[in-house]
């Protein structure tokens, strides 16, 4: 009988293994991938963060629409004769807003004489994105009138 341990011939100096200057190439190519996934990861968690804070900023914009056509519009009406120093309003900023941590804005009024009824708000929402200042700006145009909801009420009071 053939013994198969003799069938196989026993490896040669040169068919040992790897040779260290294989395995220190093989080491490098595999911290090069794993460093290029690694930054391809925080590349998007830093874009999703970033679309979520734009899309929280649209959100906190809208609402100081409605705010500024509430309550701001409603202290500074259109008088009934004006010249040009009576249409401004002064900017407002906040620098804390309840329910957006970390966020700040400001609203700039922009009214022109020929369209005294018309006010164009210009929103910067603001906010720290890795020590970084963000933000985006956003424009409104709204009617300079006292809420329809105010307008009501007094109305009703006037009837009593």
């Amino acid at each position: 009988m053939i013994e198969l341990r003799h069938a196989v011939p026993p490896p040669t100096r040169g068919q040992a293994g790897f040779t260290l200057l294989e395995l220190m190439l093989a080491m490098g190519i595999l911290t090069f991938g794993i460093t290029a996934v690694l930054g391809v990861l925080s590349v998007g968690v830093d874009s999703r963060r970033t679309a979520e804070m734009r899309g929280r900023a649209v959100v906190l914009a809208e609402r100081i629409v409605q705010e500024v056509e509430r309550a701001t519009l409603a202290e500074h009406p259109l008088p009934d004769e004006f010249v040009d120093e009576d249409l401004a309003i002064p900017t407002l900023v906040v620098e804390e807003v309840d329910g957006f941590p970390g966020m700040r804005y400001s609203v700039e009024f922009v009214t022109d004489p020929t369209r005294p009824d018309l006010v164009l708000l210009k929103i910067r929402v603001a906010w720290l994105e890795q020590g970084a200042d963000q933000g985006v700006e956003l424009r409104r145009i709204v009617p300079r009138q006292v809420p329809f909801s105010l307008r009501v009420a007094a109305r009703r009071n006037e009837e009593r």
